[in-house]
């Protein structure tokens, strides 16, 4: 999957997600030497956004609910949310 640009700092992409599984964002497709991810995947809410970064050590917490999402993450502020479609 590839995230489709917003504007310079702000990215979505629309997809499909497992409940209760997990994600990583790649800065370089298929490249798994680098990664955007969180710092701990357990705090509460964290599967609906919250702040994320480079190389941190937990993956993105999926929704509980498998569906269509829009994940939208800003570079900027590091900063992303998932909202169901």
């Amino acid at each position: 999957q590839q995230f489709n640009r917003i504007n310079s700092s702000v990215f979505e992409l629309t997809l499909p997600l497992v409940g209760a599984g997990e994600y990583l964002m790649l800065p370089v497709n298929g490249d798994w030497g680098n990664k955007f991810s969180v710092s701990n995947k357990s705090l509460p809410g964290l599967d609906a956004g919250g702040d994320f970064g480079y190389n941190l050590s937990d993956n993105f917490p999926g929704p509980a609910t498998s569906g269509t999402y829009k994940v939208t993450a800003n570079f900027l502020t590091q900063k992303f949310s998932v909202t169901p479609q």
